[in-house]
């Protein structure tokens, strides 16, 4: 079976890592893999080509971004850009969603985000074959979660990664829910993490936290940097990792007026913001702000403690991710967060936006108390609903699914 992928995102993130996991899964079981990127750039076209696949550049769809992870409100001027574009782009994409199947001939499409809504109303009026992979929580009930709503409940095969993702969207109409899942061959819980504490020059005494995520409220990021103010208050040893936390100018024409503009009316970007509060609570030598990295077992293997402290309910593949490796995690009481931090051996679910308790709960899970003697084979057993070849298997039922209904319509419209 040859299978083509859409992949929204434009830059390094969980969802591409989902995503490759995927395509290596369904390579594995002997399938044809393209990805079509509809936000091309060459550090994502590396990134799949690399693993082996054909990543091809295609731009021009309109993209419906909206979701609590990006929230759209109507008083930006980009939200306003965006819908324009949705509403004059729509023919665009159906026009150009279908000369990429045209050309790449796939015998089923899989959307891989939401925000492909324009997309996939093109392959339903076309009638092709597709797979749509929500990866977002609804972020509310207005007048864009309904229209993206429509377009959804007339597709046939949906996938959702949470219980909460899926209500929020159709409630008990029809909808498979497959959580997020890992390589657990590459995340091991024996993997070895001092080599980068060493690099890192972190004191062998020190507690280390685990931050996956980039500088923004909705990730959580101010209200860690709270919790982390309170511990070093209390006199508490620790040091935490932040890979994709660079704290770097912006390089964009529109990134620079705002560093200008912003401090100017009293508020600054937000990462002005987060230098400005680093250092109010003089967190420099606490912190380690690190680039983006595809690679990291080796960061997890060097923690204590991994937080996921997200603001609003979205993607939470670090939990899952602490769950592979044996490693305590403390994240926000939320959507989807919540229900892996329930089956998480070693999870805390705090109050939203509450550093008290997100400090109290840090202090806790790296306590030794924390630990028990039958720790390892509670993870053995939650981990197991994340293994890849679990979720790759059950993705691959839904293909089957497809191509036999898609087999069965084409034999009656013969037989007529």
């Amino acid at each position: 079976m040859k299978i083509l992928y859409l992949q929204h995102a434009g830059g390094l993130g969980g969802s591409c890592v989902s995503l490759l996991y995927t395509m290596q899964g369904m390579r594995d079981l002997g399938h044809t893999c393209v990805v079509a990127l509809a936000r091309p750039s060459q550090e994502l076209v590396r990134f799949y080509t690399d693993a082996g696949f054909e990543a091809l550049p295609w731009p021009g769809l309109a993209l419906w971004d909206h979701s609590t992870v990006g929230p759209r409100p109507l008083w930006e001027p980009g939200t306003w850009r965006m819908l324009a574009d949705v509403a004059f782009g729509w023919r665009r994409t159906a026009r150009r969603t279908l000369e990429l199947v045209e050309q790449i001939q796939p015998d089923l499409v899989h959307l891989n985000a939401m925000v492909l809504s324009p997309s996939a109303d093109a392959l339903i009026q076309a009638g092709r074959p597709f797979v749509w992979h929500v990866r977002e929580p609804a972020p509310d009930n207005g007048f864009r979660t309904r229209m993206i709503r429509r377009v959804m409940l007339r597709a046939t095969h949906l996938i959702f990664i949470s219980e909460f993702d899926k209500h929020s969207w159709i409630q008990d109409q029809n909808g498979v829910v497959i959580p997020n899942f890992v390589d657990l061959t590459r995340f091991s819980p024996d993997a070895d993490g001092q080599s980068l504490r060493e690099m890192l020059q972190m004191s062998p005494d020190a507690k280390v936290i685990l931050y996956l995520g980039d500088v923004s409220a909705i990730k959580g990021f101010y209200v860690l940097l709270d919790a982390l103010c309170l511990l070093k208050q209390r006199n508490f040893q620790f040091v935490c990792l932040m890979p994709g936390a660079v704290l770097g100018r912006a390089q964009s024409t529109l990134g620079r007026i705002a560093r200008v503009i912003l401090p100017l009316v009293g508020s600054g970007t937000p990462k002005q913001q987060a230098k400005q509060r680093i250092m109010r609570y003089r967190l420099e030598a606490n912190l380690r702000l690190l680039p983006f990295a595809t690679d990291i077992v080796p960061y997890f293997a060097a923690s204590d403690v991994i937080v996921f402290p997200a603001t609003k309910p979205h993607f939470a593949r670090p939990v899952i991710e602490s769950i592979a490796m044996h490693k305590p995690a403390v994240g926000s009481d939320i959507g989807g967060v919540r229900e892996l931090l329930a089956i998480h051996p070693l999870g805390r679910a705090t109050p939203v936006g509450d550093a008290i308790a997100l400090s109290d709960a840090i202090e806790e899970l790296t306590s030794d108390r924390a630990r028990s003697a039958d720790l390892d084979a509670q993870f053995t057993k939650v981990k197991a609903r994340f293994d890849l070849q679990h979720g790759v298997h059950a993705i691959a039922a839904i293909y089957h699914e497809i191509m036999e209904l898609n087999h069965k319509c084409s034999q009656e419209k013969t037989a007529l």
